[in-house]
């Protein structure tokens, strides 16, 4: 809207000239001709229908200056054609957004502007906002990036959608977005604060039909049914990363205590624990030895059997706690040799062993064959 309203600048675009931008649709190519050569409300005009949905979402883009009096708005389109936009239009700015009332004249030139093409009767005035989560692809609820710019594109909106329904004399039609709407990243456009979960359309669509159909305002249950399905989904969903995160954090703190007792009982039982090791080595013919995760016990486990005269040859492991000199990642396909792999994880010893089997030619053991581990 500020770019449609400013005044016409000296570049003038023609469709041969953005045959050099390499990114972009024809879609989002024609919305730069009609913003930077100012023709939008004539492109408007062209041709009658029987409603017009509006909104001033695209309030939330900054402008571009150019040249003395240049000027479109930041778009995609631009920033991803950098090189051939400057080329174009020569250096250029970048203003921020402003307070709300700083758009208060052009609200109502525009809103003047298409009042004189559409009564307030044949305007749907579509109010929606940015959102401040989205719905992962995991299934999580997630909070978007650059949360004061979401917050501060609402807080200009819900200046702006009041004082043009006051110029419609409050006879213009409303859409408003349920309070609790979420973002969606698997939406067909990209993840984004105005790209919704599915259940936002349904409810516009139904929306636009009822004012259509009736030619009245839709039923305030529409919009509360819409609110109350995505609230319950988003709670459901926070439930779920919930369960989670409390299940991580039983197995760590499970983990924590097991290294703790452990530790504790290695260092009091350490000579007893010491020549049970060297027996279980001499019995299995083991001299040098790998093992799989560098963890806490690791470490101690490697002193051990140092001091046992025992070879860490190296560790499997796709982190580095500098416990051997090499470390090997976990998705190699065939462990080098040596004596045997020793399993460090104390939480999924089973499972570890089965898979370092299937890349290993020789023994694989659990941590808790050599020493007693405290649960």
């Amino acid at each position: 809207p500020m770019s449609l309203l400013s005044p016409k600048g000296e570049k003038i675009l023609t469709n041969e000239d953005l045959l050099s931008l390499t990114w972009g649709t024809a879609f989002e190519k024609r919305c730069l001709l009609q913003d930077n050569n100012k023709t939008g409300l004539a492109y408007l005009s062209a041709r009658e229908s029987d409603w017009l949905i509006l909104d001033f979402a695209d309030i939330r883009m900054r402008l571009v200056r150019y040249g003395n009096s240049g000027c479109t708005s930041l778009t995609n389109l631009i920033l991803r054609n950098q090189p051939q936009f400057k080329e174009l239009f020569g250096d250029y700015t970048i203003e921020e957004l402003k307070e709300p009332e700083d758009y208060f004249e052009c609200i109502d030139t525009l809103g003047k502007a298409i009042l004189q093409l559409y009564p307030p009767e044949r305007i749907i005035l579509h109010k929606y906002y940015m959102a401040e989560e989205y719905l992962s692809k995991t299934g999580e609820i997630k909070p978007f990036q650059k949360q004061d710019r979401v917050r501060q594109v609402n807080r200009i909106l819900r200046e702006l959608y009041p004082r043009f329904e006051k110029m419609c004399g409050n006879a213009c039609f409303c859409i408003e977005m349920p309070e609790h709407m979420i973002g969606d990243e698997q939406h067909r456009w990209g993840v984004h604060p105005m790209h919704y979960i599915a259940s936002y359309y349904d409810y516009a669509y139904e929306s636009v039909q009822y004012i259509v159909v009736n030619k009245k305002q839709p039923p305030p249950s529409l919009r509360q049914n819409c609110d109350d399905k995505v609230f319950l989904l988003c709670q459901q969903k926070k439930n779920q990363s919930l369960t989670v995160q409390n299940k991580k954090l039983q197995q760590t703190n499970e983990k924590l205590v097991c290294y703790a007792k452990t530790l504790n009982h290695l260092f009091i039982h350490h000579e007893e624990i010491l020549l049970s090791v060297k027996r279980f080595c001499e019995t299995h013919h083991i001299q040098h030895l790998a093992f799989w995760g560098d963890f806490i016990i690791s470490e101690s486990l490697a002193a051990l059997l140092h001091e046992a005269g025992i070879q860490l040859d190296y560790i499997i492991c796709n982190w580095n706690n500098h416990t051997a000199n090499i470390v090997y990642p976990t998705t190699m396909e065939h462990y080098p040799e040596t004596d045997a792999v020793i399993i460090c994880d104390v939480m999924a010893i089973e499972k570890h062993c089965k898979t370092v089997k299937q890349k290993f030619d020789g023994p694989v053991y659990g941590i808790q064959e050599l020493i007693p581990l405290l649960y």
